[in-house]
């Protein structure tokens, strides 16, 4: 490969591999959904709303987790130099009023329906980082459990 510096030649690379998975997570589950952490503010609303109907330790496990799911869109906006702590509620308030596709719009600083301007990932990347998540949270849980048992 040629190019004018090492750097240029290492980002052009790590641009196409990038596409490529891009490509891979779409054949292996062909579907879109809004990025922006509108399904991060979703499914968080969605498990504020079920955490109300739990009690005991299982609905503060339930509502910890809710809250840790807005940490994607808080960063995104902080990242972005937006204002995080107003984005972030504006995005609960959309969710809570049924707007699921509302998401962050990082070019204009504010939050709007992803869809309609086409700011879209694979659903696989998010299934992935759910999962992992989950996984994460799950196994530190189980640590607790052993170590209050001895």
């Amino acid at each position: 490969c040629r190019g004018n510096n090492s750097l240029l030649l290492d980002e052009t690379k790590r641009s196409l591999n990038d596409a490529l998975l891009v490509v891979r997570c779409l054949y292996q589950q062909p579907f879109l959904i809004p990025g922006g952490g509108a399904p991060e503010i979703e499914l968080s609303t969605k498990l504020t709303t079920w955490a109300r109907t739990l009690s005991g330790v299982d609905q503060l496990c339930v509502k910890e987790f809710a809250k840790c799911l807005e940490a994607l869109p808080y960063t995104l906006a902080e990242n972005c130099g937006l204002n995080p702590m107003e984005l972030v509620t504006q995005l609960r308030n959309a969710h809570a009023a049924g707007d699921m596709h509302v998401g962050l719009d990082i070019k204009k600083g504010d939050v709007t329906d992803l869809v309609k301007i086409n700011i879209v990932q694979p659903l696989l990347v998010s299934n992935s980082a759910l999962r992992l998540s989950a996984e994460t949270v799950s196994a530190i849980l189980k640590v607790d459990d052993i170590l209050m048992s001895r």
